[in-house]
């Protein structure tokens, strides 16, 4: 869930903003979540690197493929 809320959220605001199409969004998080490792019992540590790890990703595949 944490790779998820962090892949989403950035996307939705590219698009929110008018620099990718709606169709981007779900591309870019499939792109993100493509690469990531479940941990069944994550700690709030990994928890929270996830999340950031995620959004991060997520900003460089919407620059490198639509900017």
């Amino acid at each position: 869930p944490a790779d998820l809320s962090g892949a989403d959220e950035i996307p939705v605001e590219l698009f929110s903003a008018g620099a990718i199409r709606f169709t981007a969004i779900a591309k870019l998080v499939e792109a993100v979540l493509d690469g990531h490792l479940a941990d069944a019992h994550p700690d709030l540590a990994s928890i929270l690197r996830a999340d950031d790890e995620s959004r991060v990703l997520c900003a460089a595949l919407a620059r490198d493929y639509f900017f």
